[in-house]
Parts: structure tokens; C-alpha cells; sequence
């Protein structure tokens, strides 16, 4: 296995920026860093804290904020709801359920990103 880890431009309501991101198929959903969502634009409060386990099994962070957030993969403008973090090693993580969603396939070999074609076709922008 390898890690995958590319900058892409993020949009939230405020602006946008370059980030980096991390792509990770044991990630249930996906996180952005609480600094990096300040910056994009507005967050959410969820009416009930999504609470996240630990590799040991325990309790571990905690969400009770979201944020929808724009980001360019390969040419293509992605929407996504992510999960506000306080400390997360990198500024961006996306989790399986986005991959699932916008069928983003992973070549850890070639640390390569696609998404399918047949998605892009939904997500044309007019």
C-alpha cells in the first residue's frame, strides 16, 4: 500500500486555495482541518457531534461542525460535505465516502487519481 497525497484548488464561500490533500480508503468520511475550513468559508453546526473511533477501538475525535467545499480533481469540479477537525495531520482528507460517491479510483502503484467517466457525464456544468 502507499500513500496518496496531492494539492488540489479547494472553493468554499469565502475563496479558494490550494490544499493538500490525502486520499484514504480506510476513512470512513471525509475531514477537513478546522484552520483550512476557516479560511474557505462557512461551517455548519450539526445538530449532533459525529464521533469518530480510534485505531484502539476507543472513542476518538469528534465533529460538530461540516463545511461544503468545491475541489478540483483532475480538471473536474467535485461538491462534497466535510467533517470540520481540529487536529488532522493533513489539511484534507478524502474518505470513502466521497470516492464512493464520485467513483474516485486509486492506483497506489502509480499514486495516480481518476474518477469515471461515466460520473463526469452527471456532473457537467453548464
Amino acid at each position: 500500500m502507499g500513500l496518496i497525497i496531492k494539492e488540489h484548488t479547494v472553493t468554499g464561500t469565502r475563496r479558494n486555495d490550494t490544499v493538500r490533500t490525502l486520499y484514504d480508503t480506510g476513512a470512513g468520511l471525509s475531514c477537513v482541518r478546522r484552520d483550512i475550513a476557516e479560511i474557505l468559508g462557512e461551517t455548519h453546526t450539526r445538530p449532533n457531534p459525529v464521533r469518530f473511533m480510534g485505531f484502539d477501538g476507543q472513542e476518538g475525535a469528534s465533529a460538530s461542525q461540516t463545511i461544503d467545499l468545491d475541489i478540483d480533481i483532475e480538471g473536474t469540479m467535485l461538491s462534497h460535505t466535510f467533517y470540520v477537525m481540529d487536529d488532522l495531520a493533513e489539511e484534507i482528507i478524502i474518505g470513502a465516502d466521497m470516492m464512493q460517491t464520485w467513483k474516485i479510483s486509486l492506483d497506489m502503484e502509480k499514486e495516480t487519481v481518476s474518477i469515471d467517466p461515466r460520473i463526469l457525464f452527471l456532473n457537467m456544468r453548464i
